[in-house]
């Protein structure tokens, strides 16, 4: 006698086909999702806030004519502490601000600090665009700092960099050297040379990745 539970009925036919109409169907649905996902464009992102992609397009060549070397993909940047000019110590927060600019300079660099008051005028320009600028002397003490910038009509708010922990971390060779980092935290873009305070191309940038 045969089971009951196998037993071949009337209804046979039709309790095989369901499930293989179902199977037939979710393996379509998947091979669509699949050639979905492979030749979707990926989205360029305009200001590329999010995500870990570097910058490409329009922000990324207009940082290139600025002087600088756009990242392929954004890293973390290192912990930035800096003090101020009354010896004050303090961390950098990157989520304070949607980009912030980080120009290191040598105390011997006259051009650096002839470029001040184009970074005070940044800084001013684009501050309620949440655009962030630190100068920030690497190899000097904050009355060594300050003796060196006093005077300078519109410069931003200078910074020092006790024990040289600022330089290290960002591996400070040149002067300047400017550092782009995002609101979180990922470096967008260093120019090694750069003067960005003078350079068309950086405010033409800057108009891209803060739009008002």
């Amino acid at each position: 006698m045969i089971p009951s539970a196998v037993r071949p009925g009337p209804r046979a036919g039709k309790t095989v086909l369901v499930p293989l109409a179902v199977l037939v169907f979710a393996l379509s649905a998947a091979a669509a999702w699949w050639l979905r996902g492979r030749t979707a464009p990926r989205p360029q992102g305009g200001a590329g806030r999010a995500g870990e992609d570097g910058l490409s397009g329009q922000p990324a060549e207009l940082l290139r004519g600025a002087g600088f070397t756009v990242a392929d993909r954004r890293t973390a940047a290192p912990p930035l502490e800096l003090s101020d000019l009354d010896g004050r110590p303090g961390d950098v927060r990157f989520a304070e601000a949607d980009l912030t600019l980080v120009y290191f300079w040598f105390s011997s660099c006259a051009p650096c600090v002839a470029e001040l008051p184009a970074l005070g005028s940044l800084a001013r320009d684009y501050a309620k665009r949440r655009l962030r600028v630190l100068p920030v002397c690497v190899d000097g003490d904050a009355a060594t700092v300050r003796a060196l910038v006093d005077g300078i009509q519109g410069a931003p708010a200078v910074y020092a960099d006790p024990g040289g922990r600022a330089k290290a971390r960002f591996d400070v060779q040149v002067s300047p050297t400017v550092v782009l980092v995002d609101r979180a935290g990922r470096v967008l873009a260093r120019g090694a040379g750069a003067h960005p305070g003078g350079r068309k191309e950086f405010r033409e940038f800057l108009d891209v990745f803060l739009p008002p």
